[in-house]
């Protein structure tokens, strides 16, 4: 006789979940805090009635399953007498596990959201529970539509906290808010629930903060950030750190790949402590070459994969290879033209803003520089979804409304210079355009900015074609290595319209056969919109190849989105989680507020480029 078949007389439906789902935990070794569905302050005969039905019945249900370790009191609940008397029923029920409660006192701590800083001070009395903590960036939403890109830098929040955690001998752990995004698509464009928390979608796709949370748990971490050629004959050796509680790393299976050979490593190292991992490699050039090792446990699941060039990358801006001998300068009142060996730019004598180029005999409409003050959101996005889904006007942050009051173009041994001075609505101050004989660009600014802000990013945004619907990229990742389709992988190219239905803001309405990163709305795919940051390089074009390409030494950052009839290519020197509010305690980047009348500046490279097999000159960084 089944569970259900057994139970189903005496007990309402989510007790029925309760077996299916503790069944599994029992089953594959997951703790479980068990916690009766009630919250919020309760008091009163009544309340204390349901309350201890609710709870009993927890108790009495769960209390035969080993993967339950921990019997919790109710959800973020302010202290009332009924949860006295549910204590106490708690533990003369079953007083073989511990009680957690969370704003009151019980056998364990509770705290939830904590920042980095409360838990490394946090000298505890008794064991604390974070048993909510680093919340998926999600409730912003008019920050969301514009970059995607938030959900990827979340996962050096949560790198950052959970190492905190792990150092800290008074804190047991804790839970990721949430595993699966709470919305359901009703008719008539309706949804309801508190929205994408989750970081697998309501069609259970992976999301990016998916790859962060495998990477961050894993129960093997690879040490070796670098990885230098063996001698002739000698294995590659690399240490190994056993994160497990429980588990020796002889139970790893590390598969690799390296120059055509593979073969499978083994490592051994009690919990808690560190071993080696040999790699018997044969071939003898391996410099620049990659190191691929999937790490899966006794089950077969992927628990860690990672990559490695041997002798590592440089990650330093190439220098140019013309000198600007090479450059021809010409101006009159209207336009000024820079000309070298297979590239012009043209600037509005006027306003000082780039009007075109020229690579490689192609020419490439342009506008800009514009200068960029992303703010953050202060309106919220709301927690809740009550039916029709909301739309929200997405924040780029372009100044508006530029006037220039003196643009001057002088000519060096090192460069052919334009000066540009003005205002906008929102700042004033001056560019310099630097162009070299490689024909790669220097924007530099400095502003004040006439209203205090504080800034999600700031930058420079160029304007271009809306045929330049392609982006691709090469960055510095958080990890060494990402599944093909994950928005922060380390290189890649991402289509503004990969040709599946437009959605909302959350996802498609029917069962997608596309990867989350290309879900897409009238600004492009999440993949394209999404912020890459600190890149190598990035470049926006067409399909053949024709666009703007920036370079950068791992220390400035990409955006690109469609607006209406162009495309737009932002480079932003500074770039931070935005304005989520449960991510305020855990973030990594502080915020760089701007008083009014305070300056920002900083600056970027770009160049032209023409079709693959035709590039100008410039060296890939």
């Amino acid at each position: 006789m089944s569970y259900e078949s057994m139970y189903r007389p005496l007990f309402p439906p989510r007790c029925l979940f309760w077996l299916r789902q503790h069944d599994a935990c029992d089953k594959i070794g997951i703790f479980v805090e068990s916690e009766p569905p009630v919250c919020w302050p309760v008091d009163g005969r009544e309340s204390t009635s349901l309350l201890l039905g609710e709870t009993m019945q927890m108790v009495e249900f769960n209390r035969n399953h080993p993967s339950v370790i921990i019997w919790s009191l109710g959800n973020e609940s302010l202290r009332a007498p009924p949860f006295d008397v549910s204590a106490q029923m708690v533990g003369m029920l079953d007083p073989s596990r511990p009680r957690i409660f969370s704003y009151g006192d019980a056998d364990l701590g509770s705290s939830h959201y904590p920042g980095s800083a409360s838990i490394a001070k946090d000298h505890n009395a008794k064991p604390v529970l974070c048993d909510e903590y680093c919340h998926i960036n999600a409730y912003n939403r008019r920050e969301q539509i514009a970059d995607p890109g938030l959900r990827d830098i979340w996962g050096t929040d949560l790198s950052g906290m959970w190492e905190t955690m792990r150092s800290n001998a008074g804190c047991l752990g804790g839970s990721i808010w949430a595993g699966i995004d709470d919305t359901f698509v009703l008719p008539g464009n309706r949804t309801v629930g508190y929205g994408t928390w989750g970081i697998i979608d309501e069609w259970r796709r992976p999301k990016p903060e998916y790859w962060h949370v495998t990477k961050v748990f894993s129960p093997v971490r690879i040490l070796d950030e670098k990885i230098d050629a063996p001698a002739i004959g000698q294995p590659i050796r690399l240490t190994v750190d056993n994160r497990s509680d429980f588990a020796d790393l002889s139970e790893m299976h590390f598969a690799w790949k390296l120059a055509g050979q593979s073969g499978v490593g083994a490592a051994k190292a009690a919990p808690g402590q560190k071993g080696t991992l040999e790699i018997p490699v044969k071939a003898a050039d391996l410099a620049d070459k990659d190191l691929e090792i999937r790490v899966t446990n006794p089950r077969g699941f992927l628990v860690d994969a990672c990559r490695f060039t041997i002798g590592g990358q440089s990650v330093s801006v190439p220098s140019p290879l013309r000198p600007a001998s090479t450059l021809k300068l010409a101006q009159d009142a209207r336009t000024i033209t820079v000309t070298g060996k297979g590239f012009s730019y043209v600037i509005d004598a006027v306003t000082g803003k780039l009007t075109h180029a020229t690579a490689s005999g192609h020419e490439l409409p342009i506008a800009g520089p514009y200068s960029t003050l992303v703010p953050h959101d202060t309106t919220g996005g709301g927690t809740q979804l009550t039916g029709t889904e909301p739309t929200f006007a997405p924040l780029w942050g372009l100044c508006t409304e530029w006037k220039a009051s003196s643009v001057a173009a002088t000519q060096s041994e090192q460069h052919v210079s334009i000066n540009i001075s003005g205002t906008y609505a929102e700042a004033g101050g001056a560019y310099k355009l630097s162009i070299d004989g490689s024909g790669r660009m220097r924007v530099a600014w400095n502003f004040k900015v006439k209203n205090e802000i504080n800034p999600r990013q700031t930058g420079v945004t160029f304007i271009l074609p809306k045929s330049c619907e392609t982006l691709s990229w090469k960055r510095r990742g958080q990890w060494s290595d990402y599944p093909d389709d994950h928005i922060g992988r380390p290189a890649g190219t991402a289509k503004a319209f990969p040709g599946h239905p437009a959605c909302g803001m959350t996802g498609p309405r029917t069962r997608p056969t596309w990867s989350w990163s290309e879900d897409q709305n009238q600004y492009g795919s999440n993949d394209f919109r999404s912020t890459k940051v600190n890149i190598l390089e990035a470049l926006l074009s067409d399909e053949s190849g024709i666009g703007l390409r920036t370079v950068a030494a791992a220390d400035r950052h990409a955006h690109a989105w469609i607006d209406g009839d162009h495309a737009m290519l932002m480079i932003a020197d500074y770039a931070n989680e935005g304005s989520e509010g449960f991510a305020q305690a855990t973030r990594i980047i502080p915020d760089r507020k701007i008083v009014a009348g305070g300056t920002v500046e900083g600056s970027v490279q770009i160049e032209a480029q023409g079709p693959p097999g035709k590039t100008r000159n410039s060296a890939s960084p």
